[in-house]
């Protein structure tokens, strides 16, 4: 199977998976996007800036802000970002900014 569109601009790689390894395939892509770009902690701020697919099917990753950013948080847990957006979670004191999407890679 063929997952994901563009390289640039907000949105995963193109990457072709297999049936038998589509879920650590899948957990790896997502770390690696949210890792390079797709989100970005900010400790003085508590600001945590978002690609926007997590807005536009925000309903796949959780009800609220908060189950949201802990679907995140799984995903980069072991990195000091994630360990920084957990921090912002327990204390409930983040502001989600959204990134801008880059749509030119489409022309």
């Amino acid at each position: 199977a063929v997952v994901s569109t563009q390289s640039t601009g907000g949105c995963p790689p193109i990457r072709v998976y297999t049936a038998d390894k589509l879920d650590s395939q899948l957990d790896r892509a997502t770390k690696s996007f949210l890792t390079t770009g797709g989100c970005i902690v900010d400790r003085e701020t508590h600001s945590v800036s978002l690609s926007p697919i997590l807005k536009w099917f925000k309903v796949d990753f959780g009800k609220t802000d908060g189950e949201m950013l802990q679907w995140v948080c799984k995903h980069i847990s072991q990195t000091d970002e994630g360990k920084v957006l957990q921090e912002l979670i327990d204390t409930d004191s983040f502001k989600i900014v959204w990134l801008d999407y880059d749509w030119s890679t489409n022309h």
